[in-house]
């Protein structure tokens, strides 16, 4: 059927909050994933209560991050949520997690455990710092992730300070990184049925933008140039 979309038949369990991992499942919701978002109890994902807000009660944000998805409310600490979760991971062909590392392996729910259940699952995590490395374990968000790659550093007027992107680029960015490489693990586990864990860093993802190659020919550092180009005019 011409009509189907490229994604009829995949389901997600969506296991995330704020942007960068919601961001992540509603784009491949849009392209007919199924993707059922895992909220916890009373509050939901966070970005509910993301100003600017309609009426009294609903964040923008969150309509348009969470665009195209159902939505399930589960203690995941509840062993009878956790039995019926595993139960939707047997039938589950992409989990995303944005938790801090180590928070997944304690819930039973890290991509060891999981991939038992489910062994040509596409689980990917997302988190400021990535799973490896000595900044795994702490949290962060976008505009950390922003200051630690050094994006901060070249915005800005040239007598000023270090200034942060006007827009959330660490979660955009991420979330489009992640998305390219679920579908490209996903393409993978067509050709060969093996799944994989993708690990999504946005501190790396920015540290990518910001490196500056022209520095190995010119030995100029990056400085930052307001409104100007250092090499083009605007």
């Amino acid at each position: 059927n011409s009509m189907d979309m490229m994604l009829d038949g995949i389901k997600v369990l969506d296991i995330t909050n704020n942007l960068a991992g919601p961001g992540t499942a509603a784009v491949l919701a849009e392209h007919g994933a199924e993707v059922i978002h895992i909220e916890k109890p009373h509050m939901g994902d966070d970005c509910r209560f993301f100003t600017p807000m309609v009426g009294e009660k609903t964040s923008y944000s969150h309509c348009y991050i969470n665009r195209c998805k159902k939505s399930v409310v589960m203690d995941l600490k509840d062993p009878e949520a956790y039995e019926l979760l595993k139960k939707m991971i047997a039938e589950t062909d992409i989990i995303i997690e944005s938790n801090r590392p180590g928070v997944m392996t304690r819930l039973g729910l890290d991509y060891k455990t999981v991939s038992k259940i489910k062994p040509d699952i596409i689980y990917c995590s997302v988190s400021a710092f990535g799973q490896t490395g000595p900044y795994a374990t702490r949290a962060g968000y976008d505009v950390i992730a922003q200051a630690y790659s050094g994006i901060m550093d070249i915005t800005g007027e040239p007598d000023g300070s270090p200034t942060k992107i006007g827009t959330a680029i660490g979660d955009y960015v991420g979330l489009l990184n992640a998305f390219g490489s679920i579908m490209t693990a996903l393409y993978h586990r067509e050709r060969t049925g093996v799944g994989q864990h993708v690990d999504i860093s946005l501190a790396r993802g920015l540290l990518w933008m910001t490196a500056n190659f022209d520095y190995k020919i010119t030995g100029k550092e990056a400085r930052r140039a307001g409104r100007f180009h250092n090499g083009l005019c605007p």
